[in-house]
């Protein structure tokens, strides 16, 4: 006697990554077999799926003697179609044609912690990872300076990013934060709490500054590295005799947020050093640090010493805050597969070292325990990390975009000015050598007079 085509299957204990299939009543005896296939989009791609007797998936038809299966290798916030064939045996003989389906959608996972990034005064950016949530998913961020979350609360509409910039905050403030997500079908999951963060007074304190004895061309060129805020408005260059008496600086003129130097044609005064600092001021009117901010002099005098007295520098000879050429991300190692919660393979171990801190294309960081071989790592936890993932192994070579007069360059990582044969070596004409590589966050800029 033929078997029924399998009616409509029920769905039940819907999580983010497994649910029950359970057969419908269609009159096939117990000796029946069935095949539980499922239809699902990720991204773009329509993919078909089979169920193992453990509920993994296999690309090919797979015939059980079981009526319920438990699925468990299914993605957070996904729509899938569920439909039930039977066979008189495991290897599909007289199988009839797939039943009518049944339609669920996972849940979404809940968002797993990452810390806060572009802390400023008045904003800060509140980060979570997806915790293989689907790109569809939908994040809402709460925040408030009540670690309760009774008052002064404020609600982030839905964005299906992985980060959210907290705007109009007040600066000296705590806040608190925490995110949930919801699927398709907008059910909501717990929150998770991302903790809480401190806006600081105003902007950070300018690094790099700079100033150049223009001689012949009468004055002094002040240069700085640009603040990492991207609320500035101005910054305000200040001038004093005294480089310990921080009342005796005064203003002497500003530039828009877009401009890092300032000239300052100050009259020949014999005997009197001048010393600078600059400060940054953004859109709510707070200052960085006056008193903070190291004061600079004019350091021409062991920049310029291979050329005879009296020297002329011509402004166009100057380059300031130059990106180098150089790959930061350096060379990529591809993930290839993640054993376990500490374990990885990936596609060379070549210059790793126990102890070094890596970060991912995907901004995900790790440390490594041990290299066990030649592909073979242990790293303190592979959470947030996926196959195919580049690690950024660093670079340290970089190239000028004009040759330089080697006592003349000046390299600054994150707004600190490195030494030289400390920090970095010099390859004349055009090229110099890290020490150490930067972080793939890390800004490089140099300055220096071009032949």
């Amino acid at each position: 006697m033929p078997l029924n085509i399998p009616t409509t299957p029920s769905i039940s204990g819907v999580t983010p990554t497994q649910a029950l299939i359970t057969a419908g009543a269609d009159g096939n005896p117990s000796s029946t077999y069935y095949c539980f296939q499922l239809t699902y989009t990720i991204g773009l791609a329509a993919q078909t799926n089979y169920l193992n007797s453990d509920g993994s998936f296999s690309s090919v038809p797979v015939w059980l003697n079981v009526t319920s299966l438990l699925a468990t290798a299914l993605v957070p916030n996904v729509l899938y179609s569920v439909r039930l064939s039977a066979a008189t045996d495991a290897i599909g003989t007289t199988a009839t044609g797939y039943g009518a389906p049944a339609t669920f959608t996972t849940a979404a996972s809940q968002p797993l912690y990452h810390p806060y990034s572009g802390v400023y005064a008045t904003m800060v950016t509140a980060n979570w990872q997806a915790n293989f949530n689907s790109d569809e998913t939908q994040y809402s961020v709460v925040y408030s300076t009540d670690p309760s979350y009774i008052f002064n609360v404020t609600t982030s509409p839905w964005i299906t990013d992985t980060s959210y910039v907290i705007p109009n905050l007040l600066p000296n403030t705590v806040y608190y934060s925490k995110v949930q997500a919801r699927n398709s079908v907008l059910a909501v999951t717990p929150f998770t709490s991302l903790g809480s963060v401190t806006t600081p007074m105003g902007p950070s304190v300018v690094q790099g500054i700079r100033s150049t004895n223009l001689l012949a061309n009468r004055g002094f060129i002040i240069q700085w590295a640009a603040n990492t805020e991207p609320n500035i408005s101005v910054y305000r260059v200040y001038r004093s005799s005294s480089p310990t008496d921080n009342s005796s600086f005064y203003m002497i003129g500003t530039t828009p947020n877009n401009v890092t130097s300032f000239i300052d044609n100050v009259p020949y005064t014999f005997g009197i050093t001048w010393y600078y600092k600059v400060t940054a001021l953004d859109t709510g009117n707070n200052e960085s640090s006056l008193d903070l901010t190291n004061p600079v002099q004019d350091m021409t005098f062991s920049q310029f010493v291979e050329q005879p007295f009296p020297t002329q520098v011509e402004v166009n000879d100057l380059v300031n805050n130059e990106i180098p050429s150089g790959s930061i991300n350096g060379v990529m190692t591809f993930i290839t597969a993640i054993t376990d919660a500490t374990h990885l393979v990936v596609s060379s171990t070549s210059g790793f070292a126990v102890g070094l801190v890596l970060n991912t294309t995907a901004d995900v960081s790790f440390m490594i325990v041990t290299v066990t071989d030649a592909t073979h790592l242990v790293v303190s936890s592979t959470v947030g990390l996926s196959v195919s993932d580049s690690i950024i192994q660093g670079n340290t070579v970089f190239v000028t975009a004009n040759p330089f007069k080697g006592s003349t360059l000046n390299i600054y990582l994150n707004g600190a000015k490195l030494m030289r044969g400390v920090d970095f070596t010099l390859n004349i004409p055009q090229q110099f050598t890290l020490v150490a590589p930067p972080l793939v966050t890390d800004y490089l800029r140099v300055d220096y007079l071009k032949y």
